[in-house]
């Protein structure tokens, strides 16, 4: 049966175009359900089929029997490279569960399967006296929902200015991949504001030599964009080498995977996920460029590594750096997306310590006392170009086990 064929109305009086699946969901070792999203481990071909709206029965193993334990209705997917996120907007528990087959369900073999619509619809009016449409939805009552509503708008904004909107391998159609995110993007060197204004401009904006465009260009015809983004960091002077992870995401313009009406290929930019994880010595005071994705060698990771301090500790500044030629035509497979730099020790210890202060200003009692205000609040890294984030331990908060870039910054 098609997609289309086993999807159904949502709800009397609306758009035949507003259809929903039922999918069954087998809450174990590669599904957790945390109250408010269920995470799925592995991408199935199945589970890319899942749609906003969608309806979810979900069942756990109970001693080699499975149990029915509550109806739910996905608001949003979120995909990764590891796992997807199934967002909910509803959830009600059958309450006490109930065995699957009471409801004629079959044990499922896999973590998300496709549930037959009647079946669906069947078990929820038994179990709960309701139809779909009725599903109650999260409205803010306690402070965990409206904390998982915050968290929402959070991921709405992340993804539509940063992205990759559509999960890891998306495909950007009708736009370019600069017009889509407005964050986030490392251009290829010497790069200027002026050049790629007028790459995007309308032919006749840029034949008009008396338009305000000209003018606008004018004004910023000196400024650059950003090529690479990085951060300063202090770790303990008894680390070796520190493990780096840098990450983004480039876009290829190809074929998409739909097409037209007619069956026609439609262009598109396809995303590729980029990256990889290298090992920085700590024992010289130039990091050279190292390459961490063989299909990309003109990304690089660079940077330089600072005499001991006093107390021993060194400072180290890593950049990820954007080397590559921009082309004359199709000039965003040049372009670097949602960059992303993570280090930690290889070992996994918490090698991070506090920034140290600047030294030789004099004695100021305000900033001392601000620093006993905030002890706790210790500042491991300083970002260039971008935001950190830092992971405290768990043992120890004035030291921390990872420090990251990041791009949007959250509080």
């Amino acid at each position: 049966m098609s997609d289309q064929n086993n999807r159904v109305k949502a709800a009397p009086g609306e758009p035949p175009s507003l259809q929903v699946a039922a999918w069954l969901v087998s809450i174990g070792t590669e599904a957790r359900l945390d109250r408010f999203a269920i995470t799925v481990d592995r991408v199935s071909s199945d589970l890319r089929s899942v749609r906003e709206g969608d309806a979810l029965l979900i069942v756990e193993e109970e001693s080699g029997s499975f149990r029915v334990v509550s109806f739910a209705r996905v608001y949003r997917v979120r995909r990764g490279l590891d796992e997807t996120a199934l967002l909910l907007d509803g959830l009600l528990p059958v309450e006490p569960p109930r065995p699957s087959r009471d409801f004629g369900i079959q044990p499922p073999t896999v973590a998300v399967s496709r549930l037959e619509w009647p079946t669906f619809e069947s078990a929820l009016k038994t179990a709960c006296g309701i139809e779909f449409p009725a599903l109650p939805v999260f409205e803010g009552k306690t402070a965990q929902e409206r904390a998982y509503i915050r968290d929402l708008l959070q991921w709405a904004v992340e993804d539509d200015l940063l992205g990759p909107a559509d999960g890891p391998v998306e495909e950007i159609i009708g736009m370019s991949v600069r017009d889509r995110y407005l964050v986030g993007k490392l251009a290829p060197p010497d790069t200027r504001v002026s050049d790629d204004q007028v790459e995007d401009l309308p032919d006749a904006a840029i034949a008009d030599p008396e338009g305000d465009d000209r003018e606008a260009e004018a004004s910023t015809s000196n400024s650059l964009v950003p090529s690479s983004l990085g951060f300063t960091f202090c770790v303990d002077g008894s680390a070796k080498a520190v493990e780096v992870r840098a990450s983004w995401g480039r876009y290829e313009r190809t074929e998409s995977e739909r097409t037209t009406e007619d069956g026609k290929p439609i262009r598109c930019w396809k995303r590729i996920p980029s990256g990889g994880t290298a090992i920085v010595s700590l024992e010289h005071r130039i990091v050279d460029p190292i390459v961490v994705d063989s299909a990309c060698p003109d990304v690089v990771v660079q940077g330089t590594v600072g005499d001991p301090l006093p107390n021993g500790d060194r400072l180290v500044t890593l950049f990820l750096v954007n080397c590559q030629t921009k082309p004359d035509e199709n000039q965003d497979q040049a372009w670097v997306f949602q960059p992303e730099l993570i280090v930690r020790d290889p070992e996994g210890q918490s090698i991070f310590r506090k920034r140290p202060l600047l030294s030789g200003i004099g004695s100021d009692e305000e900033r001392e006392s601000l620093e006993m205000i905030y002890r706790r609040r210790v500042e491991f890294a300083v970002g260039h170009g971008v935001s950190v984030h830092a992971t405290p331990s768990a043992d120890d908060p004035e030291r921390a086990v990872e420090v990251r870039t990041r791009v949007l910054p959250r509080y």
